[in-house]
């Protein structure tokens, strides 16, 4: 039990970090039901992490000096605790823990706490003894040792290349580099104002609202997934309850979310479009969807009474900004609805269904007698992971969805007993597929579309009962097409987008310009997957035959949501730009501060005062040189790029700026605007750069911001002055 006498060797952390391996493995393949060569594949993704414990331990051990060995413990202490926290994330949320996003979580600990369940609580008592278990060794590097980190790393390695690509995203060090596209093309970041002219003519119609301006109720169940109801996928029969009250409407069997999380659902759902980034934006995805028109505007702009409902909490994730952005007239959440205050809190910290749809029937009571129609749509929360039974049932899903699913009943019962359905209707789906592992089942029954179905069931007067739809449907133009469902002749969704999670507060920004469509040509069972990148797309695989299509649905929203966000008019524009003249035999200015109204249309050193030149030749400028005072600042040269891949760039907001990049622009910010980030796809080599800042002060400093590709993590810095240089002079 001694830990750091003389030559000890930490057994508990090395063993401590093995047990998580194969605990992990083993739960993640009992989630995807397959065999035993998959569980042999999830060991060994962490093989690696398991060969740099093992190394760093034996070091600790041979070290003499006590300050290495110190060092090196505790290194091994915080990836211990790194690995249990991703573990138990991992199989919670089906994600990685967004471990440097921490501090966003500090207003949500109750929400944090929800998820620590019985084996947490172990794994974190056995991870706090195993620090103090330590055996005392020769100080040797034996070649056993030699020959199983070897070993180590030669399985580690091995697994990350040839386990399939469905699991090489559970490794918590993967070794395949991320894909690029197959042919690199003009660095540009955002679509000028000609293209968004062109693009506008492409816009989805407006919404279609069914002819009879019925009530509509949409209700959001948390993680209502397609592959556990039996009617619908054959597979399995956890959703009873449901396939019971299906036979009191028209169920969709071929309906799609848009996105994995809560957030991208609501944004879809409500919205009224795919959650896809779009030029400039930031990736807060609620902060970014809340700028720009949403399909539940258009019925307010119909005379609809417009609400939202839930038990959650409004500022979880910042869904409060969002709604505040949608311009209901009515959003409530678990603070501000008075039976919701003091009641008792269970999953998400939340209170229990029941209390949703009391006051969902209150507030439909309300609403009947005003002399419009309205949409109120309701969010629930009790079938979040961890599950918790809030009447004290088994913690359960088999007894969680029961439970759940018979307040859904009661609340139909209550809405029919109260005549709603004289002239309403009510439509129940889910935000997302369950936040688990996709299964063996679900990707034998649908192929690489699983991870996309959920169900949608629609209950009122003119849609049939007891009946079934086979057309493929997607969560963005529910509220939208809802005129046309009950032509069966007309196609809804026959392509729909799915949009990789990228939200920076709990996803994968590096997915940020991902995504993939599914076609009812193949049953949604092939994913054809494509890369946006500012005003560009590029298809990873082969071009399906619908491809031109598609191209324009995207780019119509994309360019439409960047015009929303910064107007169309360009604040900064370069003498050159689309000139055919090579960037670098542009003479001229290289760096300068002055005082003018703007630096458009600089092009030469001649119109500065000769005090604010600098001297044009080869050499790398100082963070100093950029800081100088000046309201015009401008900078053209060269930026050295040393890796292959996508860059991102920011500037400080509030600042007016302009950057481009061999002659094209990327970014064009006002200043006193929402701050733009950018995406530009750099090969290795020097670039042409100019860089133009205007209406400086004292406190707005020129400084430019990047996150280069070998960022694992969404990390701003300030570009270093060693790769900036400027034009030679001719």
């Amino acid at each position: 039990m001694q830990f750091m006498a003389k030559h000890t060797y930490p057994v508990g952390l090395v063993l401590f970090i093995l047990g998580m391996c194969v605990y992990k493995a083993a739960m993640l393949s009992t989630g995807i039901g397959s065999t035993w060569p998959v569980f042999c594949y999830l060991v060994g993704l962490d093989l690696i992490l398991l060969m740099m414990v093992m190394l760093m331990a034996t070091f600790s051990a041979l070290f003499k000096p006590l300050t290495p060995r110190i060092v090196l413990r505790l290194i091994l202490v915080l990836i211990a605790a790194v690995y249990l926290v991703d573990t138990f994330v991992l199989l919670d949320l089906d994600e990685h823990a967004g471990l440097f996003e921490i501090s966003r979580f500090t207003p949500e600990w109750g929400v944090v706490l929800s998820f620590f369940d019985l084996q947490a609580y172990v794994a974190i008592s056995l991870f706090l003894l195993s620090i103090f278990y330590a055996r005392i060794i020769e100080p040797r590097l034996s070649k056993t040792t030699c020959v199983l980190l070897v070993l180590l790393l030669t399985g580690g390695v091995a697994s990350n290349h040839f386990a399939p690509v469905n699991l090489t995203r559970y490794a918590i060090l993967n070794t395949n580099p991320p894909e690029q596209a197959r042919v690199s093309l003009q660095a540009v970041s955002s679509y000028s104002s000609g293209q968004i002219d062109d693009y506008r003519a492409l816009e989805q119609p407006r919404a279609q609202i069914p002819e009879s301006r019925p009530d509509i109720i949409l209700l959001i169940v948390e993680s209502l997934s397609s592959i556990n109801s039996k009617k619908i996928s054959g597979v399995n029969d956890l959703l009873g309850r449901f396939d019971l009250l299906a036979q009191k409407g028209l169920l969709f069997t071929n309906f799609f979310a848009n996105h994995q999380a809560s957030e991208g659902g609501l944004i879809a759902l409500l919205g009224g479009h795919p959650p896809m980034h779009f030029p400039t934006a930031t990736p807060y995805m609620f902060d970014e969807f809340a700028r720009v028109p949403t399909v539940v505007g258009e019925y307010r702009q119909a005379g609809y009474y417009t609400g939202f409902l839930t038990n959650s909490e409004l500022a979880f994730i910042g869904l409060s900004g969002y709604l505040d952005g949608l311009g209901l007239d009515l959003s409530r959440g678990r603070d501000e609805i008075e039976a919701m205050r003091n009641a008792p809190r269970f999953t998400q910290y939340a209170p229990a269904d029941n209390y949703l749809y009391e006051e969902a029937l209150l507030t439909t009571r309300q609403l009947s007698t005003k002399h419009r129609p309205f949409l109120l749509a309701l969010a629930s929360t009790s079938t979040h992971l961890p599950y918790a039974h809030p009447e004290g049932g088994p913690d359960t899903a088999e007894a969680i969805w029961d439970w759940s699913l018979q307040q859904v009943q009661s609340f139909h019962e209550d809405l029919e007993d109260s005549g709603f359905f004289e002239h309403g209707v009510l439509l129940i789906t889910g935000d997302h597929r369950q936040m688990r592992q996709v299964t063996h089942a679900e990707t034998q029954r649908y192929g690489d579309g699983a991870r996309a179905r959920v169900p949608l069931l629609i209950i009122g007067n003119g849609y049939r009962e007891d009946s079934t739809d086979q057309r493929f449907f997607q969560q963005s133009d529910l509220l939208r097409m809802l005129g046309r469902v009950g032509d069966t002749d007309v196609p809804l969704s026959p392509q729909v987008i799915w949009v990789e999670r990228y939200n920076r507060r709990y996803g994968q920004v590096a997915r940020i310009d991902q995504l993939s469509v599914f076609s009812d040509i193949d049953l949604g069972r092939h994913e054809h997957r494509l890369r946006v990148l500012g005003n560009r797309l590029e298809w990873l695989g082969e071009r399906p035959g619908f491809a031109l299509e598609m191209e324009n649905r995207i780019h119509a929203q994309r360019s439409l949501h960047q015009q929303q966000r910064n107007g169309v008019t360009n604040t900064c524009r370069p003498a050159w730009i689309n000139k055919t003249s090579s960037a670098t035999n542009i003479s001229g200015l290289s760096l300068g501060f002055f005082d003018r109204s703007n630096p458009d249309g600089v092009t030469n050193m001649h119109e500065l005062p000769e005090q604010n030149r600098f001297e044009t030749k080869k050499v790398v400028i100082s963070g100093k040189d950029v800081a100088s005072a000046g309201k015009v600042a401008l900078f053209r040269g060269f930026i050295n790029i040393e890796e292959n891949g996508v860059y991102r760039f920011r500037v400080g907001g509030g600042l007016r700026a302009c950057m481009s990049l061999d002659m094209n622009l990327v970014l064009d910010q006002r200043a006193n605007t929402a701050a733009h980030e950018v995406s530009v796809e750099l090969t290795r080599g020097l670039h042409h750069l100019d860089l133009r800042f205007s209406e400086l002060s004292t406190r707005s400093k020129p400084v430019l911001e990047w996150v280069t590709p070998a960022e694992r993590q969404w990390w701003w810095k300030e570009v270093p002055a060693s790769v900036f240089f400027l034009a030679s002079s001719r």
